[in-house]
């Protein structure tokens, strides 16, 4: 049972990042708006001083670094479904060793670019230290009575 709930809690933490990624990349490509942390960050006369080719690299790294995100979180749903929620033990490790490294890079993030806004990745990391303290549960725990 703790095996699903963790499955259950890692898909949440996918779809939470799956989301905001998508939407920027819609944003962004499809709607040919500017990235939209960009108002959060600075004043319109701060960002009509910012070069066109500027916001164009800008905005061509927000679709690459946000497509990836998707793409990360859809290989997490998939191998959380296919092989962690079976009891695939080494399905728990390469997620576990990926989706820390997703959230390290958050924190890194919110360091280089100076916000040092780093709520959304402190909540990631109980996201995923829960769901991957269920899981462990319900994988080594498991394992240990069949021995």
């Amino acid at each position: 049972m703790s095996l699903k709930i963790g499955a259950i809690i890692l898909s949440l933490w996918s779809l939470m990042n799956m989301l905001p990624a998508i939407g920027v990349v819609v944003y962004v490509a499809v709607l040919d708006k500017i990235h939209p942390l960009l108002p959060m960050r600075f004043c319109g006369e701060e960002i009509d001083a910012i070069q066109p080719t500027v916001l164009d690299t800008i905005n061509g790294m927000a679709v690459f670094a946000n497509s990836h995100v998707f793409a990360l979180c859809l290989i997490v749903l998939i191998a959380t479904w296919q092989g962690l929620a079976k009891g695939v033990r080494w399905v728990f490790w390469a997620l576990l060793a990926s989706m820390s490294a997703s959230v390290v890079a958050g924190f890194v993030a919110s360091y280089v670019d100076q916000s040092h806004y780093y709520s959304p990745s402190i909540i990631s990391a109980v996201l995923l230290a829960i769901g991957f303290g269920f899981t462990a549960v319900g994988l080594f725990k498991s394992a240990d009575k069949s021995s």
